[in-house]
């Protein structure tokens, strides 16, 4: 009994102290983005709501691997700098652009012309390492989202396994 309150104890510890910040809230919004964006070509022609809780439903997965991907691709010190850059008025715009848009159009409404570059020359080596991060790997190797993708395409009704 105490092997399984420890590992009980461990599990929830870790759960407290994983890494949460503007980089990884960043990331959760990108990878829904793109969840979304591929749950509606993948089901063009299925009811809005089915998509929606499709999309409703990977949310937990995603972000837990927002986290994963955030700490694969930058060090502790990069995320607190990623932190800072999310925090500036260039930071907070891009947070505004990927909610308002989809992820192919994302930064075609921003005016780099109206930040002085001086500003974020501390940001200029980490935001291309950010960038670069492989989100496919991470979420195609991962097999929780994979299995929760087949659960809840079921689930939520997107295909329909009937014989008509």
């Amino acid at each position: 009994m105490k092997k399984y309150l420890l590992g009980a104890c461990l599990f929830l510890s870790t759960q407290v102290f994983a890494y949460t910040g503007a980089t990884v809230d960043f990331t959760k919004l990108m990878f829904n983005q793109a969840m979304t964006a591929s749950v509606v070509e993948s089901f063009d022609g299925v009811d809005a709501k089915q998509q929606q809780c499709m999309g409703d439903a990977l949310k937990p997965t995603l972000g837990r691997l927002a986290v994963v991907h955030v700490d694969k691709v930058l060090t502790k010190s990069e995320q607190k700098l990623m932190d800072n850059f999310f925090d500036t008025p260039l930071g907070k715009e891009m947070f505004k652009e990927l909610r308002a848009g989809n992820l192919d159009d994302f930064g075609d409404g921003i005016d780099l012309e109206k930040y002085n570059e001086a500003d974020y020359r501390q940001y200029k080596e980490v935001l291309p390492k950010y960038g670069k991060g492989d989100v496919v790997a991470t979420l195609s190797a991962d097999k929780e989202l994979l299995s929760d993708m087949l659960m809840y395409t079921i689930t939520c009704g997107l295909m329909d396994f009937s014989d008509k």
